[in-house]
């Protein structure tokens, strides 16, 4: 028994490492005294730590049926360590960009990087998950440590005002996400996906001529879209984009996605791979309804987060292309994701790093501020935009090209000339920031240079920023050395 429950550990090594990290944070506490630069470090060794944990060899891993531990509840397969090396990579990078700014305005108390692991530690676990009701569990692990910790960063009433919408959106996206369990459980009286999946093998016909079924689907579909920002479900989004602190919408703007993205795709691979095909409708309503909401919205808005907020719908429309029914499980949408999330993040960050240098960054007008700085910032900058607005040959490209691709190889087509005229569209509202960056003109009796401080902030987010834009510019070389094959 001792051995078997040594062997269900290693399913769970890489969070035990990420929840004793918190554990040490929230200890950490008791000592008065504390280096402002210690805090994010260790966060990030943490989590690097999970990462190197994560693919220690551990016998059936390799194999292509995995691992099952925890009476079944928990299951490491090779596509599901994928999306938890994914997660924890992309939350060191978060980390590393996050934390220099709470660096530089001091703010590093160290309960507030307990709630962040805390928060991986959940999205990690979710990944990993067999059982609805031990996703549900990791699934508010990583909520309500994010609810916390934007309530934790909420200094004034914007900030409070979307620290409480975000608990709301989250709430609500919970009581959705129950409700669909519930109907599975109570059609098939189970809540293992390896039980659901052969169940429906057994009895398809049952199952899918009762009504119980497709509102249980129902429900997980709009719980998930949720937490994906999906319209339209995505209720506040803009406005949580708003308000919350820079170190908060690094956290909520990507890791959430992806954590539910993954978990999506191994429920679709799993017990609803026999109804995959009939959800074609409405991924593609999903991803038709996000796109055009979200470039619709970000059109008209003036405040750079809130056009933020709407962009990141729209490419949740994008990503739900990716996950149109095909032969098999497409990646198509993981690819977008990380490519949009490294994106996401270098921009907020860089945009973070120059507000602290003395810009005023709020408005899309705003931007032609950024003239008083090196060029080398503008560059940085135009490049990004052009990446998110997908223009060729930047890597933003060839993720909407990969998406693209899989939706008309499987007869989407509606989909695929939706997706093209909304790409226009939304390079509208990136190419009004490139305007404001070389074409504007700066208003009259705007003084000289904004001085420059050699900050340790300056290395690791302008770096770090470049390190993003060497990063997409290598993801493009990938893909167009891929394509030159297909």
């Amino acid at each position: 028994m001792l051995d078997n429950f040594l062997m269900d550990l290693k399913l769970v090594q890489s969070e035990l490492v990420l929840l004793g990290g918190g554990l040490i944070l929230l200890l950490m506490t008791l000592f008065p005294k504390r280096s402002k630069e210690f805090f994010p470090l260790f966060s990030v060794g943490i989590i690097l730590m999970a990462f190197a944990v994560l693919f220690i060899p551990s016998g059936s891993w390799n194999s292509v049926d995995g691992m099952q531990g925890f009476f079944a509840s928990l299951e490491a397969s090779p596509l599901s360590q994928s999306f938890r090396g994914y997660f924890l990579a992309l939350a060191a990078f978060v980390l590393l960009v996050g934390g220099s700014i709470t660096i530089e305005k001091e703010k590093t108390a160290p309960e507030g990087y307990s709630l962040i692991l805390f928060s991986i530690t959940g999205g990690a676990l979710l990944l990993s998950a067999n059982d609805f009701f031990v996703a549900f569990v990791a699934l508010e692990m990583m909520s309500l440590s994010l609810y916390a910790y934007v309530a934790f960063w909420s200094d004034g009433a914007n900030a409070k005002e979307a620290a409480m919408k975000y608990f709301i959106t989250g709430a609500v996206s919970s009581s959705f996400f129950l409700m669909g369990v519930a109907f599975i459980y109570g059609l098939t009286g189970a809540c293992q996906f390896d039980e659901i999946a052969n169940l429906m093998k057994l009895e398809s016909e049952t199952f899918l001529s009762s009504p119980l079924w497709y509102l249980g689907i129902g429900f997980l579909l709009a719980g998930l879209g949720f937490k994906m920002a999906l319209a339209p479900f995505h209720l506040w989004v803009p406005d949580v984009y708003q308000g919350a602190s820079t170190q908060s919408l690094l956290l909520i703007g990507v890791l959430p996605k992806l954590a539910t993205l993954g978990f999506s795709i191994l429920l679709l691979k799993g017990p609803f791979s026999l109804v995959y095909e009939e959800l074609g409708v409405a991924i593609t309503f999903l991803a038709v309804l996000s796109m055009g909401w979200g470039a619709l919205g970000a059109l008209t808005q003036r405040n750079f987060r809130r056009l933020m907020g709407y962009s990141a719908v729209a490419n949740m429309g994008f990503v739900a292309i990716g996950l149109l029914p095909g032969d098999e499980i497409s990646l198509a949408s993981m690819n977008y994701l990380l490519i949009y999330s490294i994106g996401f993040v270098a921009v907020i960050g860089l945009v973070a790093y120059l507000q602290n240098q003395g810009l005023s960054l709020e408005t899309v007008d705003d931007f032609v501020y950024v003239r008083q700085v090196p060029e080398a910032y503008r560059l940085l900058l135009a490049l990004l935009m052009f990446s998110l607005a997908g223009v060729p040959p930047l890597a933003g490209f060839f993720g909407k090209f990969v998406v693209f691709k899989h939706a008309l190889q499987h007869g989407y087509t509606f989909a695929v000339f939706a997706g093209i005229f909304v790409s226009v569209v939304s390079a509208a509202y990136y190419l009004r920031i490139i305007k404001a960056l070389y074409f504007d003109a700066l208003p009259e009796g705007t003084e000289g240079l904004v001085a420059e401080t050699p900050l340790r902030q300056s290395f690791l987010v302008y770096r770090l920023s470049n390190l993003a834009s060497v990063g997409l510019a290598a993801i493009t070389i990938l893909f167009a050395f891929v394509l030159s094959f297909l």
